[in-house]
């Protein structure tokens, strides 16, 4: 994070105060008064004042507060999350250095938010966050999901005051439930008599009557801006009432303020604003003259429409709508003017090191060749950063301006599929490989083929990452770029060793990768050529060699490295150390991984974690523990289509209930294992558990198989998975009555596994067989590896007590049922979702929450009307029983003769949301600031109509009821966002009411008013007509008074 960064240094530096200027005592008391609260939402139009009362606040206030100003560049998460750290970092550094924001590289925007807020928590002392022109964050889901996660992780000493345009679109029924949310709105912000009267003496107006400022006050609403711009202070006579929604305010700023300035200050002012924020320096150079600090100093005394910093150099910025306003001018009277400013600006941020500020000028100047040079030279600085929004923001306008970056392309493939998001990586794969062109450049080219080679890797295509790899190390050749040489090699390695009978060819990949890297000069890849060098190790037997390596790679990158690699070095140190018998030490190191997976939100790296952790815990015997682990592993690996980490999952699971004594549950496994690897195709661990399977049962099929796995050479197959079958192979032997077959194999197991380190995988399996491990004991005794097999057993009985009473992991309270019927009906249970409901299940589930508690009289009359009453109650019984089946038998009760779902679930159910979100939003009297935001939930909250599948009567009615209510909100949610000037808002909503019933005067009334004021006249007729041609012709009816009397007024 660069630390003399002027673009952050402007963004994290509160605006100066004037203290000569009006101080707005009333609602600088207000926000103090508002501190113990979370949450603290400043919002209303431009012109309101609202970030010049932050800096009132500011100034007046004993608490540390902290300042981010927020740009469109800001909806990228990291770098939102880099600017809250900044800015806290100027108090709190050494707080501020351990919130691990490069090991976040990777996280999801919750991740960051809970840094953040866990962050903020440490500091001990009270705090004052604001984020100021939140309304640019609205657009940018992950930013607004960082801010939520922020918010709940905050402590209690700690406020959020977010000001802008729009009311920030974070989650607020928990802060209102809590009462930890509170606002100040455009009727808060509107200036007072008393304040109007200081503004007017500051302002040397001392000659207005008491009738003047009541005058005033109607004319402009208290709006700010138009009291100053309207130049009534000054004498001069409004043409009528100004505010914000009038769309003259461009027309004063260009008579009143702009037309009126000498000619060398308004030629500053249009240059000026192609900069975001300006410095004198930045002035003087891009504008090619030398008075740029007396003009800014000039403007700023005034404190009309720029802000300065209080610290030197000082940053100077002008008012949004301002600065909107002159470069519409400039690019109005002189286009090629804007063009050439805008060219010489981007050239000095590209020689400043402002980047981001540079390709955004270029592009906006019309130069995309020099704005995609720069994003190619800079996309790796972007990835290592986890900076994936900004290298979207590129890839995208670069391309609608005709040209696309391979390079950043390449980087989002990586990203996306570091994260398992597969679908979106080979997407960018895709885009990467036609950006390239005929020209082909050779670095480029290798760079592509690797990525595509990863996201294959994940995929579980082997043979295409080999055949990518292949590519890469061709064009590159010996000479090639070192990094992406090693890269292609390790990912080569990889695929190899995932290969049956291929370890050999693995190895050499690994040691060519790591010879590359021997000078120490990439870590974080050295360690990743480590961790295939360790894992082939592992494969070949040699245990202890392959945790030191691990060891290596991980004391490499443990300091700098990202949550997402040091999970997958964690992982490999718990695999070698459970192989080393030490599972209290394994469960430690998987549970740091697993930490840090969910830290960054990587699906991928958390499943297989899971996946290790369920396999200690199955070897132990703790096969509830274990069956809740594989169970959430395989869900996370299924939803991200990981295809060899869902075949692991079945295999695991099927060794499970081998291991409990449930074969035929062990055989379905195998059947879907099978199914997706594919008949014939080689998988050993699963042909492996296969024959376990066939052991009891076709036992001479099993020792056909098991003879030619363990006959092909040692470096063909894994040596966990060879350990196996020699216990596999000894079990049909016992199954046949080969007493002496039975030792001979034993003997030869023990003998093989002892020096390759693979006796826990030989007496993981022995303790779940009685039957073979007392005749081992008895046979075996006196074998020296024996007694290590034994000490095992004790290991793992010691741990199965310690952990027998522990869950897998920490309890989270109740199992939870979500049901949704808003837009069609869903079912999850334990946070995944529940499929092969039939619609009849559906739908009984659904009433059974609605109702809550049925008699089985009404559910037969209901579901079966036209059956017989013995009928009605077998139909209910089977009905019922398939969905405890399918849900678990806890899921309903019967209680009294009549069902209801079960009271140890916890049941979340969107209906019920929606009607509480509309019950608080409604309950808020007009003009409370708060009602704004509820009716903003509530709105949100309704995510369609009620069971549209369903077609039952009682369905029909809910939904009717449903949507009346849901009209409801809108229309008081329409009434508010017009009182918030938020035309645009109204239009999308009310539009949903219209077309559930378009005969409502009210919203029809809203929606051509909101249309009015965002001047799309030809809209307003075209909806008065439909709307009135309508009522006629169904009707009979014209529209009431008032909606004519708006349309009239409308299109004047």
């Amino acid at each position: 994070m660069p630390r003399l960064d002027p673009v952050l240094r402007h963004a994290t530096t509160p605006p100066a105060f004037d203290p000569t200027k009006i101080h707005r005592e009333r609602l600088v008391d207000l926000l103090h008064s508002y501190l113990p609260k979370r949450l603290i939402v400043v919002a209303g139009p431009a012109g309101y004042g609202k970030t010049m009362l932050l800096a009132d606040f500011t100034a007046h206030s004993d608490f540390p507060v902290f300042w981010v100003r927020l740009t469109p560049a800001d909806r990228d998460e990291r770098r939102l999350a880099e600017l809250v750290v900044l800015t806290l970092h100027r108090r709190f550094r050494r707080v501020m250095r351990e919130t691990r924001l490069n090991a976040l590289a990777g996280a999801t925007p919750q991740a960051l938010g809970r840094a953040l807020g866990e962050a903020m928590a440490s500091v001990g002392e009270p705090l004052v966050l604001v984020l100021d022109d939140v309304h640019y964050l609205n657009a940018s889901p992950s930013a607004l999901s960082l801010v939520d996660a922020m918010l709940e992780a905050m402590p209690a000493d700690a406020s959020l005051i977010a000001s802008g345009r729009e009311v920030i679109e974070v989650s607020v029924a928990k802060l209102m439930a809590e009462e930890n949310l509170a606002g100040i709105g455009p009727q808060d912000l509107s200036l007072t008599e008393d304040e109007l009267r200081a503004l007017a003496a500051q302002r040397g107006a001392t000659g207005l009557s008491d009738r003047d400022f009541v005058r005033i006050l109607e004319e402009t609403r208290g709006w700010l801006a138009g009291v100053l711009l309207s130049g009534v202070l000054q004498g001069r006579r409004s043409t009528g009432p100004i505010d914000p929604t009038r769309p003259l305010v461009h027309d004063y700023l260009a008579s009143v303020v702009l037309n009126r300035l000498p000619e060398t200050i308004r030629s500053f002012l249009l240059e000026s604003s192609v900069l975001p924020f300006m410095s004198a320096e930045a002035c003087d150079i891009v504008l090619r003259r030398g008075d740029s600090s007396r003009i800014l100093t000039r403007l700023a005394k005034d404190g009309i429409f720029l802000t300065a910093t209080v610290e030197s150099p000082r940053t100077y910025e002008y008012h949004p709508q301002f600065r909107e306003f002159l470069q519409t001018t400039l690019e109005e009277s002189d286009p090629a003017r804007l063009q050439r400013v805008r060219l010489r600006a981007a050239r000095y941020a590209e020689r400043s090191g402002l980047v981001e500020l540079a390709v955004e000028l270029y592009l906006d100047s019309g130069q995309p060749q020099a704005a995609l040079r720069l994003a190619e030279r800079h996309a790796k600085a972007m990835f290592d950063q986890a900076r994936v929004q900004t290298l979207e923001r590129w890839t995208e306008r670069l391309a609608k301006s005709g040209v696309e970056s391979p390079i950043a392309l390449r980087y989002l493939a990586v990203a996306y599929a570091d994260l398992g998001q597969i679908a979106q990586a080979e997407n960018y794969v895709d885009r990467a490989v036609r950006a390239l062109g005929e020209s082909r450049p050779v670095d480029v080219q290798a760079l592509i083929e690797t990525v595509a080679a990863l996201v294959a890797y994940y995929k579980g295509d082997y043979a295409a990452v080999l055949e990518r790899t292949d590519q890469a190390l061709a064009i590159l050749g010996e000479h090639g770029d070192r990094s992406v040489r090693a890269h292609a090699l390790i990912l080569r390695g990889s695929a190899l060793a995932a290969t049956p009978r291929r370890l050999a060819e693995a190895r050499r990949s690994a040691e060519a990768a790591v010879r590359l890297l021997a000078d120490g000069k990439e870590p974080l890849l050295r360690a990743d050529g480590l961790r295939l060098r360790g894992f082939i190790h592992a494969s070949e037997g040699e245990v202890s060699l392959a945790n030191s390596t691990y060891a290596e790679a991980y004391r490499l990158v443990r300091q700098q490295a990202p949550a997402l690699s040091l999970s997958s070095h964690l992982n490999n140190l718990g695999y070698s150390t459970y192989l080393l018998g030490r599972l209290d030490t394994a469960i430690e190191y998987y549970t740091e991984a697993l930490r840090e997976a969910r830290l960054v939100g990587s699906d991928l790296r958390e499943a297989v974690v899971l996946y290790g952790i369920a396999d200690v815990y199955s070897d132990a015997g703790l096969a509830i523990q274990a069956a809740e682990l594989y169970g959430e592993a395989l869900s996370v690996a299924t939803r991200i289509d990981s295809t060899p980490w869902v075949i692991y999952g079945c295999i695991r699971t099927s060794a499970l209930y081998r291991r409990r004594g449930i074969p035929e549950v062990a055989r379905e496994w195998l059947k879907r294992a099978r199914h997706l690897a594919g008949v014939g195709r080689e998988n050993d661990a699963l042909s492996v558990e296969e024959a376990f399977a066939w052991a009891t049962t076709r036992p001479q099929d099993a020792r056909t198989a098991l003879d030619g796995i363990l006959a092909r050479p040692e470096d063909e197959i894994e040596s966990s998975v060879r350990a196996a079958a020699f216990v596999a192979k000894a079990r049909s032997l016992l199954t046949q009555g080969d007493i002496e077959g039975v030792r001979r194999t034993i003997s030869d197991a023990l003998n093989w596994a002892a020096p390759r380190e693979q006796v826990q995988v030989i007496a993981a399996e022995m303790l779940h067989d009685d039957e073979l491990r007392a005749l081992a004991a008895r046979m075996l005794g006196d074998h020296p590896a024996m007694g290590v097999v034994l000490n095992r057993f004790e290991a793992m009985r010691a741990f199965e007590r310690l952990h027998a009473s522990q869950p897998a992991e920490p309890a989270e309270g109740k199992t939870r049922l979500e049901v949704r019927a808003l837009g069609g009906i869903q079912v999850g249970l334990g946070g995944a979702e529940v499929r092969g409901l039939k619609p009849q299940l559906r739908e009984l589930l659904l009433f059974l929450v609605e109702r809550r508690a049925v008699s089985r009289d009404e559910l037969g009359e209901v579901f079966w009307p036209s059956a017989p009453p013995g009928r009605r109650n077998a139909s209910l019984h089977m009905a019922i029983h398939s969905l405890r089946r399918i849900l678990g038998n806890d899921l309903v009760e019967l209680d009294g003769g009549s069902y209801r779902v079960s009271s140890s679930l916890e049941v979340t159910y969107d209906v019920a949301s929606f009607q509480r979100a509309r019950g608080v939003a409604l309950a808020l009297p007009r003009g409370d600031p708060r009602r704004y935001f509820a009716l903003t939930e509530a709105v949100n909250s309704y995510a369609g109509e009620f069971a549209p599948e369903v077609t039952a009567e009682w369905a029909t009615e809910r939904r009717r009821a449903l949507e009346v209510q849901f009209l409801e909100v809108l229309s008081a949610y329409g009434e508010e966002a017009l009182t918030r000037d938020q035309p645009q808002r109204a239009v999308e909503h009310i539009r949903r009411g219209l077309s559930i019933d378009p005969y409502r005067d009210d919203l029809n009334a809203q929606y051509m008013e909101a249309l009015g004021r965002l001047g799309r006249r030809s809209e307003v007729v075209a909806h008065y007509q439909r709307y009135t041609t309508l009522l006629d012709k169904e009707l009979g009816l014209d529209p009431p008074r008032e909606v004519r009397d708006l349309y009239s007024r409308l299109i004047r």
